[in-house]
């Protein structure tokens, strides 16, 4: 675990190294969850992208494109400027306040409209809707 040095200019940063275990390159500010069937070769900390078998063992967001079988930072909590991630479709709401998480297939986080819960990351991006890079707090330690 990695904790980022405290100062006055940048919040608190929280990270763990993993092992992408998937078949290709995940790419960074992606959601990940760690593998619940590890590999023989893995240490106990192999990451993949959500699956149906995984979403409840978040991870985090991936710091940096990580080719397979490579290790790589997770940001496991604290502000991050950019998350991939879609909010719900609703024009009529902001979507600060909402939050994110893993959904199967995807690699990036989704929100069904929900708003001031616990959730492994918590929207902070002042926009109505939309696929893109959102600004969030990560919870999941």
């Amino acid at each position: 675990m990695l904790l980022q040095q405290l100062n006055r200019s940048d919040a608190e940063k929280v990270f763990v190294i993993g092992q992408n275990v998937s078949t290709g390159t995940t790419a960074a500010h992606t959601l990940v969850c760690w593998e619940s069937i590890v590999a023989a070769a893995s240490l106990g900390n192999a990451f993949n992208k959500p699956a149906t078998s995984n979403l409840n063992l978040f991870a985090g967001v991936i710091d940096a494109d990580a080719a397979a079988d490579a290790y790589q930072l997770v940001q496991v909590y604290g502000y991050r400027d950019s998350i991939a991630g879609q909010f719900a479709v609703n024009v009529s709401a902001s979507a600060a306040g909402m939050i994110l998480g893993p959904v199967a297939g995807q690699a990036s986080g989704h929100s069904h409209g929900q708003s001031f819960a616990f959730g492994p990351i918590m929207g902070m991006t002042n926009t109505a809707s939309g696929v893109g890079y959102h600004r969030g707090f990560i919870r999941a330690l």
